[in-house]
């Protein structure tokens, strides 16, 4: 056996070093190049979407400020549900809506649960100063799997638009609200107090509702796009004309002198089955009040003072309301009488008249005449609260989204992470491979100068 063939052997017994691994590795550095860079990309792409895109979600979160979003409904007073927006319809809508949005199965996103919506919370206090966490009805969250989008900017977008579909349902709704309910029940009720009880409850509406506008966007805000005119401004017009128009005194008015709306046959049954139906009702709410009296009246005399004391505040409450029920039955029955120049057989409860004719009193053409331009000037107050209300929710009370740039996308690996990964593999499989083809080059190299020496060899043995 030869030298070179001896020092082979002794070599493979020995083991290689790691210069040797290094050396073998060199001399492969051009596969050693490409097999990383192959490898890299490969581990990249493969990371990002057979192993971070399903594991990716996007989610955003908006607080709504359309009238009645804090109580849960919309501007109309229906129930907003926040689940409706995932529904499948709904998502349906939005993927119409947009053609960038062609490619999102949300039918797919629905079957698999891929899209979800909650309710959040938010701290506030409460009576005693305490803090505390409580459910929002206007704050919203959703979330949806990445590997439905193709971008993050088509993402964004539909989750905004999902989003901001609830919005677009409320800003519809202003037109649905129904302001002037107690000028309808006004033009409808027997009786001129009744009618300006109606009339007082939608001058009290108006107020009522300026100053939740001012509240909400401050007293200095235009009522119109286009006017010079304040909320505040507006509010103080109604009550200077009311100031001016005293309905309580218009009322009074027209109790005291017991006129009469109409005072035709059919008029008076009206208002003689109008009385009837409150004696009816005053009967009920004595026979009430005095069963709830007898009933806490035993109750005290058989109960130990814990429980009395426990129930006492909703028995008083509970007879106050009765007591303050009564009362108002009683006014008005007195009321009604005096006008009918009836009485009322205590015994029977039938209404007796006190004379075969009756001469009502006839009710002035200037009352009349007064009481027509309050209802047109509150019509009037009503249809510019309508359109304040509609102008000033539509373009000021926008959706706040609570998230940066509307969504956030979580789960799976970064980028950074996924490249840091991906290099890493790359260089453990470029050295792997080089190291294999550095060793099986390097040995035919040896094995090459071996054959080269026993040729040479042979050669000079042979001259």
């Amino acid at each position: 056996m030869e030298n070179k063939d001896i020092e082979i052997i002794e070599e493979e017994k020995e083991g290689i070093s790691i210069g040797d691994i290094c050396k073998k590795i060199w001399h492969a550095k051009i596969t050693l190049g490409v097999t990383f860079v192959i490898a890299t990309v490969v581990c990249v792409l493969g990371i990002h979407y057979l192993y971070s895109k399903p594991q990716e979600v996007y989610s955003g979160s908006v607080t709504y400020q359309f009238r009645g979003a804090e109580e849960g409904h919309y501007p109309n007073n229906t129930t907003f549900d926040y689940r409706t927006i995932i529904e499948p319809q709904a998502l349906q809508a939005v993927k119409e809506s947009n053609e960038s949005f062609a490619d999102i199965d949300v039918a797919k996103m629905v079957s698999n649960n891929d899209i979800s919506v909650s309710q959040l919370t938010r701290t506030t206090y409460n009576d005693q100063n305490q803090e505390t966490t409580i459910v929002a009805p206007n704050y919203i969250q959703i979330t949806c799997s990445a590997s439905y989008f193709s971008s993050d900017d088509q993402a964004r977008n539909f989750m905004q638009a999902v989003l901001d579909s609830v919005n677009t349902t409320a800003n519809n709704l202003y037109n649905a609200i129904i302001y002037n309910q107690n000028l309808i029940m006004a033009d409808s009720a027997t009786t001129y107090e009744d009618e300006y009880g109606y009339l007082i409850n939608q001058k009290d509406m108006l107020i009522s509702n300026y100053n939740s506008l001012i509240e909400d966007f401050g007293p200095s805000s235009y009522v119109g796009q286009d006017s010079s005119t304040t909320i505040s401004q507006a509010l103080t017009t109604i009550e200077t004309y009311f100031i001016q128009n005293d309905l309580s005194s218009l009322q009074n008015e027209a109790r005291q002198s017991g006129y009469l709306k109409d005072k035709s046959d059919a008029g008076i049954q009206k208002l003689k089955n109008q009385l009837k139906n409150l004696i009816h009702q005053r009967d009920l709410t004595r026979n009430l009040l005095n069963n709830l009296q007898t009933e806490f009246k035993n109750l005290i005399e058989t109960s130990n003072s814990s429980v009395i004391l426990s129930v006492s505040a909703e028995y008083q409450n509970r007879i106050l309301t009765l007591t303050e029920e009564l009362t108002d039955y009683e006014d008005q029955i007195e009321t009604l009488c005096e006008k009918l120049n009836v009485t009322i057989d205590p015994a029977t409860g039938e209404i007796i008249e006190n004379s075969d004719t009756t001469d009502y009193q006839e009710t002035p053409e200037t009352y009349i005449t007064t009481l027509n331009q309050i209802k047109t000037q509150l019509n009037s107050f009503t249809d510019d609260l309508k359109e304040t209300t509609t102008y000033l929710y539509t373009n000021f009370a926008k959706p706040v989204y609570t998230l940066p740039n509307i969504v956030e996308k979580s789960g799976g690996l970064s980028l950074v992470l996924n490249a840091a990964i991906s290099v890493v593999i790359g260089i453990i499989l470029g050295c792997v491979v080089a190291g294999i083809k550095g060793h099986i080059d390097m040995k035919k190299e040896e094995q090459n100068k071996i054959d080269a020496t026993k040729v040479a060899e042979n050669t000079k043995v042979t001259k």
